[in-house]
């Protein structure tokens, strides 16, 4: 049994996007700031947190979360865009 977590950030605008200290340049959607676990201790849950910043040029921040997880031989999956 896991669960797998990726969550892509993204800024419409220019500067950069911070989270959790690692900067991280770029704009728009096409560069994307990308986190990834896998949690595999048989927890039933996945969520993350912490503190994400955008860039002084930005006006927008957003963020796309998918989920993977892996039960009793089935595969599952979700997704959700903010």
């Amino acid at each position: 049994m896991w669960i797998r977590n990726t969550t892509s950030f993204y800024q419409y605008g220019v500067g950069s996007i911070s989270i959790k200290g690692v900067n991280l340049s770029g704009s728009g959607t096409s560069n994307p700031a990308t986190l990834q676990w896998t949690n595999s201790n048989g927890a039933s849950g996945s969520y993350l947190s912490g503190t994400v910043c955008m860039g002084w040029g930005s006006f927008y921040l957003g963020a796309d979360v998918a989920a993977t997880g892996f039960y009793y031989g089935n595969l599952r999956t979700a997704s959700a865009r903010v």
